[in-house]
């Protein structure tokens, strides 16, 4: 068995720009774990192109997926199937939606993945009645400065954009700040 800090762990997920909540935790995991050792990839289906994503999965000893497409998840998680490479995703939403394809979808996709990740006791509950591998986390993780988060992580043209932002730059986890006066 080999120890996350060994493995080459492929993250497929959205990073900024925009800055938000998803985004802001993909960063901030994606720089704790390169501060642990542990050789990790960022991928932006966005960005990088679903063929680079897909192409990376072989490459990968995990792969940790942050979106929030059920269908590209899906897609994904069969591909590492397929591929015999272990697949987790974390639900940054509703475990359960209203109902109907979204909802089954969802619970294929726990049962699939060789771990799923969910952010409350109530998610927790949920995706258990479709798989025993799932394990309940905080989305909070420490603030880092923008350099720690974004070293490797960005390109020059999105690191141009966030140069102007006014400084200084605050990071939140929240897709929107308000600030009463």
């Amino acid at each position: 068995r080999t120890h996350l800090s060994d493995a080459a762990l492929l993250m497929i997920g959205r990073a900024p720009p925009p800055l938000g909540g998803v985004t802001i935790h993909v960063i901030r995991l994606l720089h704790a774990l390169r501060l642990r050792g542990v050789r990790v990839k960022l991928l932006d289906p966005r960005t990088d192109g679903l063929v680079s994503c897909f192409a990376s999965v072989r490459g990968a000893d995990l792969v940790h997926i942050h979106l929030s497409n059920q269908l590209l998840i899906l897609l994904i998680v069969l591909l590492c199937n397929f591929l015999k490479k272990p697949v987790m995703f974390t639900v940054h939403g509703q475990v359960e939606s209203s109902g109907g394809h979204p909802r089954l979808l969802m619970r294929t996709l726990i049962r699939l993945a060789a771990k799923t990740v969910v952010l409350n006791a109530e998610a927790l509950e949920l995706a258990r009645r479709e798989s025993a591998n799932c394990v309940q986390l905080s989305a909070y993780l420490p603030p880092c400065t923008i350099e720690e988060m974004y070293y490797e992580s960005l390109t020059q043209e999105q690191l141009a954009e966030l140069n102007k932002l006014p400084s200084p730059k605050v990071i939140t986890n929240a897709s929107t700040l308000q600030i009463d006066a």
